[in-house]
């Protein structure tokens, strides 16, 4: 260690040298974090890879044990472990399996699967127990003006999507799509839909002109 000082009034040296010090120690942190949620998978020797940005977060979810937390982004997902706070999070994106790197929602079910839903209609489900995408076309190929899937909401037997279209009904068991609403109520047709939720009697949804 170095240390300096200095004679006569003002701000000694080594104050100004344990600020430069601390503001150091801060970026390299940051550094550190940006390079941990790039590390999904390694790189092939002269193999050259683009990660997008995950700051902007749009919506999470907690896993059915409260141990890890789920977070939707602009590029793509990652898991942050409540349990230990100096782990690095898990970051999830195209190259590790998702349909689309704009994540809008994600949900957490109580067999270990994740929904995912994307800008573009990209309706994706990662088994946190194989490690595995299943990933659901249905949406990206319909012929929706809008296929931006808002929200998730995991109910029994039933997973709610809220579309830019309407609502979505997908049974996990089945692995298929039912019921797709594009009209509720008095409301226009392709009304976009936020959030839903089913009480066990009714479903309410959250819509651009209301609440129905």
């Amino acid at each position: 260690q170095i240390f300096f000082v200095q004679r006569g009034s003002g701000t000694p040296i080594i104050n100004y040298f344990s600020k430069m010090r601390i503001f150091i120690a801060s970026i390299f942190s940051i550094v550190i974090l940006s390079a941990s949620l790039g590390n999904a998978q390694p790189l092939k020797p002269g193999e050259w890879r683009t990660y997008t940005s995950m700051r902007s977060v749009s919506d999470i979810a907690l896993s059915a044990d409260s141990n890890y937390l789920w977070a939707a982004t602009g590029g793509g997902v990652f898991r942050a472990d409540l349990r230990d706070a100096q782990a690095a999070p898990v970051p999830l994106r195209t190259t590790d399996g998702l349909t689309e790197n704009d994540v809008n929602a994600v949900a957490a079910d109580a067999q270990g699967n994740i929904y995912l839903g994307e800008g573009a209609g990209g309706f994706d489900i990662y088994n946190t127990v194989t490690g595995t995408f299943n990933n659901q076309s249905d949406i990206r190929n319909s012929n929706y003006t809008n296929k931006a899937i808002n929200g998730i909401t995991v109910a029994g037997n039933n997973i709610y999507l809220a579309t830019a279209y309407g609502i979505s009904v997908f049974l996990p068991q089945k692995g298929i799509f039912g019921t797709t609403a594009t009209q509720l109520a008095s409301l226009p047709q392709q009304d976009s839909v936020r959030q839903v939720i089913d009480d066990g009697t009714y479903v309410y949804a959250a819509m651009h002109e209301g609440v129905v």
